[in-house]
């Protein structure tokens, strides 16, 4: 077979031996993204074989190297600083107060406290309050001035802050500044912040799918890049050169820390055929590899029947990265934390982003035990500690206690939670935390109720509420609740002091943060990325600002630019639900982890005989519903906030009921449930 043809099916086979009918199907729906028109217009096929390959083996080796990110290797020399003079330097984390922003905090401080040994009397946290509003605000500055650091790193914050970073540096001249975010840039690079180091993806070119990685995920990339940074290895150059030992010479491709660069004087070269000297005969190495490394082996099977997939660097850097698995290794822990902020933040999962969060994963359901303290306490009081924790746990148990802390005022919980030596205070954090995000659960709830009554008429192209009563920490969560209700973005506003906040969220990645920078002239400050985007508004501008973002909104959400990003819709496989088995559950659930542009495949049911079902919750508004032509008594299915809809249940024989496939767990039973989305007539 050609390798520039390609075949869901063949490359499906290479994972499996026998793909089953809804395994290729699945594949196949995902894989149009790729190959649409618009996608075939922005990628070459070897681009398109590149990311089918991270899809398919999410492992670690196929990472991109992180030495490209925007003055990374800038920051490295600054931290490297900091570690040669640990004793004396005095470091800051400014972080935000939302799970990527606690999380990336956590890796950094883990990080620089644990493996390169800087003193606690040496580095500290900040976290702003609930009082304080978003980014290095001027109020902010003056707290960290106060401190006189020596190194300031700002997390998930910052890209927007040019006149603090200004402030910051005229009190404190020798200062060295870093900034690791992923939210919106300046318009001009003239506002950019003056900092030593700016690390942010938008910087990078728009193909380049590291755009889409939160803060968290950035910094896991930067401690990577960092351990790399004190091997012997770091700022090698390596040629790999196309022709045998004997004939002409430097004719192949030349790799600095992963990355393609321009001729320069190797330090080292391999050959890729025919060297006499084995130690430098690249093929013979990578297939000796290939022999003792079962990933590789597994990708290399694919390179045989698509040798296109990867560029000759690309699999030097996978060899390298095999090589000098130590490095990788002392970094894994971190992962976890990275997996938790990218869901948090409703990153696409594609790519990098799905091998974070895979690997993420994979850690922590291979031994619990090994996990850091306080992420072991914290599943421990979630009540996570005996399942086998998948993404859909850490969207919707982990992430919202992580969350909560920092909405409700207490980022600080999060923080000491994930991050104490002391098993004790974890455990005690890590019930706080659990306990707060009830509180915010409650809140949520009773929010939802008065905002029903404040809402602007459905018929708009945005949803838009405000109600004096609704706690400002909680305004992003309503507004996602109710962009899911209502099917359009939302956006809440509520009371922020002198001012009000405003939170808008999409409902299937449109541009809201383009709508915002349209407006900017209305706010004191805003800031976000395209799906999730916030503000701070005068309060006597409430009315004629909300009436200007409605028709703002519906002009702008009619244009190309405010079009949603291209995703494949979720593969839909129809089933009677006597076909429901639970080894239906492993085929289904093959392509994992789902979420934002990798969407969990949707069942529509037949039913065949009667349906039952039995209310839950506090407010009867959730129902455990059974299907009794299913004899399994390990398969159920749940139906949360069915607005009557329900009652609708007994007309069976005319239903399509259109679920979600999950696998639950309670109290140490597995269950393979079933999440009622909707009922068709």
């Amino acid at each position: 077979m050609s390798s520039d043809i390609f075949n869901p099916f063949d490359y499906l086979k290479h994972i499996v031996d026998s793909p089953t009918q809804h395994q290729t199907y699945i594949y196949e729906l995902w894989n149009k993204l790729h190959f649409s028109d618009k996608t075939k217009q922005a990628f070459s096929s070897k681009e398109i074989l590149n990311k089918n390959l991270k899809y398919i083996f999410p492992y670690y080796n196929l990472l991109t190297p992180p030495f490209d990110l925007p003055d990374i290797n800038k920051a490295i020399k600054i931290v490297h600083e900091l570690f040669h003079n640990k004793s004396e330097k005095k470091l800051i984390i400014f972080a935000d107060r939302d799970a990527d922003g606690i999380c990336s905090a956590s890796i950094l401080y883990l990080f620089f406290r644990d493996q390169m040994g800087i003193p606690d009397i040496n580095i500290s946290v900040m976290l702003p309050g609930i009082e304080d509003k978003y980014g290095v605000t001027l109020e902010i500055s003056e707290k960290i001035i106060e401190k006189q650091p020596d190194i300031l790193i700002t997390l998930d914050n910052g890209s927007s802050n040019k006149v603090s970073f200004d402030v910051i540096r005229s009190k404190l001249p020798d200062i060295k500044t870093i900034i690791i975010d992923h939210h919106s840039l300046p318009k001009t690079k003239e506002d950019y912040p003056n900092v030593d180091a700016f690390i942010n993806p938008i910087i990078l070119n728009e193909k380049d799918s590291r755009r889409q990685m939160c803060t968290s995920g950035l910094a896991f990339m930067f401690i990577y890049a960092l351990t790399y940074s004190f091997t012997e290895e770091y700022n090698k150059i390596t040629l790999l050169n196309l022709n045998s030992k004997n004939e002409v010479q430097n004719s192949g491709v030349y790799v600095k820390n992963g990355i393609l660069i321009d001729p320069e004087t190797p330090d080292k070269i391999f050959y890729e055929n025919n060297s006499p000297d084995a130690n430098n005969d690249f093929n013979k190495l990578w297939n000796t590899e290939c022999i003792n490394n079962f990933r590789l082996s597994k990708i290399n099977n694919l390179l045989l029947t698509y040798p296109n997939t990867l560029e000759l660097h690309e699999k030097l850097g996978i060899f390298q990265s095999i090589k000098m698995k130590n490095v990788f290794q002392k970094v894994r822990s971190f992962l976890p934390f990275a997996a938790i902020g990218t869901i948090a933040d409703s990153m696409q999962l594609l790519d990098d982003n799905r091998i974070l969060v895979y690997e993420g994963l994979l850690l922590i359901n291979e031994d619990k035990s090994n996990l850091s303290i306080g992420l072991k306490e914290i599943i421990k009081a979630l009540e996570l500690f005996n399942v086998n924790i998948n993404e859909l746990d850490l969207a919707f148990s982990v992430c919202p206690a992580v969350n909560a802390a920092g909405r409700m005022g207490q980022a600080n919980i999060a923080l000491s939670a994930l991050t104490s030596k002391d098993p004790i205070e974890c455990a005690k954090n890590a019930f706080l935390l659990k306990e707060q995000n009830e509180k915010r659960k409650l809140m949520s709830s009773d929010s939802l109720k008065l905002l029903e009554e404040a809402i602007n008429s459905p018929n708009d192209s945005v949803i838009v509420c405000y109600h004096e009563q609704i706690h400002r920490g909680i305004s992003g969560i309503i507004a996602s609740k109710l962009a899911e209700k209502y099917k359009k973005p939302a956006l809440v506003l509520v009371n922020d002091g002198e001012y009000l906040r405003g939170s808008i969220r999409s409902y299937k990645s449109e541009n809201v943060l383009a709508i915002i920078h349209k407006l900017a002239p209305w706010f004191v400050q805003f800031g976000g990325h395209i799906q999730a985007a916030g503000f701070s508004l005068e309060y006597e501008k409430r009315i004629d600002f909300i009436s200007t973002f409605i028709d703002t909104a519906k002009d702008f959400l009619n244009t190309k630019d405010a079009a949603i990003p291209e995703t494949v819709e979720s593969p839909v496989i129809y089933l009677k639900d006597v076909e429901l088995t639970p080894s239906l559950w492993k085929e289904l659930l093959f392509f994992a982890p789902y979420g934002i542009g990798n969407p969990r495949p949707k069942l529509s049911i037949s039913p065949t005989a009667e349906i039952t079902y039995k209310l839950m919750g506090k407010e009867k508004n959730h129902a455990r519903v059974n299907f009794t032509a299913i004899k399994n008594a390990s398969i159920e299915a749940v139906w949360f906030n069915f607005d009557g809809d329900l009652y609708n249940l007994s007309d069976y024989k005319n239903l399509k009921i259109i679920t979600e496939p999950q696998i639950n767990y309670f109290r140490g039973v597995e269950k393979y449930q079933l999440r009622i989305i909707e009922v068709v007539n």
